[in-house]
């Protein structure tokens, strides 16, 4: 691969910063790796017959295929969380890398900053090559599934994983040893690339950079940004739909109701845009600062233009009435006024509430299948209808 960090100014591939990680090079090895910006069926069929027809198969050879079949939990895992998993990582990571090409490859870098940012981008690519990072990612995923096993005890005897004695069954282990596993190797490294994302954004943030204070986006030219959260949106669903699939189990077998996990509901889905958006507002002082500084700026050429529009033709007339119509002093005055209207609407932060309201519609949407176990999905839509509309 090119090497891009000596040169920021040059275009950037788009697996540059954010494809490649050990992980990655691990899954191309045993077929599961993805394309740049492809969501492949093929390596979503071969995580499914690793993890999940395995799990089929055992269970059917040892009389468990009904207890088997009626677990919501692996199925939710296996044919869905983890296929989400791997599919999206290759559009995440073109997604990101877009985003910081387009950082990079503007204006809002000056040269003095470009030796810093190239200090920044071979840190960045440091990160995300680190082997003991790998490392510790592979060691969390063994953790989950002992703690997963002993979750599975809890359960209780005389299912497909646990047996009548007490016993893990061979789909027991499968299911432990290879499928969690997996999942928990994809889950951990999710949240290693979303770490880099934040590390990179707060540096970036301390860097000096070059706003515009008349830019349309109100946010100094930084409101691409506020697509970038949309990279994990994925990931972050799988949160909750895991989530989810554990509270309907609870709620089928009388432990809790819709009622109690109400607040948990709200505060998980609190965390998750938090998750989501919160590495963005480290540029808020910088928002902050930039509005201050651009403000002062306008009210001095305000200031000037008017005194100059004042003394030509509210004073003394000066020309004929044809010069008077004629003139752009009027369309300038009007743009002046457009530009410090753009300037105070510049915002504190670098995204957009319709993008936090849509994520919270995604991402909100597992929920509505513990919802639905006591309330009628359409009284739920219903409910969400007579909100929005």
């Amino acid at each position: 691969m090119r090497d891009t960090t000596a040169d920021p100014t040059a275009p950037l591939p788009d697996d540059a910063l954010f494809e490649g990680d050990p992980l990655d090079r691990t899954l191309k090895r045993i077929g599961l790796g993805t394309k740049s910006g492809f969501a492949n069926v093929r390596p979503v069929l071969i995580v499914i017959a690793i993890t999940w027809v395995p799990l089929l198969i055992l269970s059917s050879a040892t009389g468990t295929l009904d207890s088997f079949l009626h677990d919501f939990g692996v199925h939710v895992r296996f044919l869905l969380v983890v296929p989400v998993l791997l599919a999206s990582r290759a559009i995440a990571d073109l997604r990101l890398s877009r985003g910081v090409r387009q950082m990079t490859a503007g204006d809002l870098i000056p040269d003095e900053e470009r030796p810093e940012l190239s200090k920044l981008l071979a840190g960045v690519q440091g990160l995300r090559k680190s082997k003991v990072a790998f490392a510790v990612i592979i060691l969390v995923a063994i953790a989950a599934a002992f703690k997963m096993l002993h979750e599975e005890h809890s359960q209780g005897t005389g299912t497909w994983a646990i047996n009548a004695a007490d016993r893990i069954t061979f789909a027991g282990w499968w299911y432990v040893a290879v499928g969690i596993v997996i999942m928990q190797s994809l889950r951990a490294s999710w949240l290693w690339k979303w770490i880099i994302w934040a590390v990179f954004l707060w540096k970036l943030s301390r860097l000096n950079l070059s706003l515009r204070t008349a830019h349309p986006d109100r946010c100094g030219g930084l409101a691409f940004l506020g697509r970038m959260p949309y990279a994990f949106s994925a990931f972050a669903c799988t949160l909750n739909v895991v989530l989810a699939a554990s509270w309907i189990r609870a709620i089928q077998t009388a432990e809790t109701t819709v009622r109690d996990l109400a607040p948990i509901m709200i505060t998980a889905e609190i965390i998750v845009l938090l998750f989501l958006f919160g590495p963005l507002a480290c540029f808020s002082p910088v928002l902050l600062a930039f509005r201050r500084r651009s403000l002062y700026a306008y009210d001095l050429l305000a200031n000037r233009y008017g005194a100059l529009f004042q003394r030509r033709w509210l004073g003394t007339p000066a020309g004929s009435d044809e010069d008077l119509l004629g003139t752009g002093d009027i369309q300038s005055l009007a743009d002046l006024a457009g530009g410090y209207e753009v300037v105070v609407g510049t915002q504190a932060v670098p995204f957009k509430p319709q993008q936090v309201l849509s994520m919270l519609v995604l991402t909100a949407l597992p929920f509505l299948a513990v919802i639905a176990t006591e309330v009628p999905l359409t009284d739920i839509l219903k409910q969400i209808a007579s909100v929005l509309l």
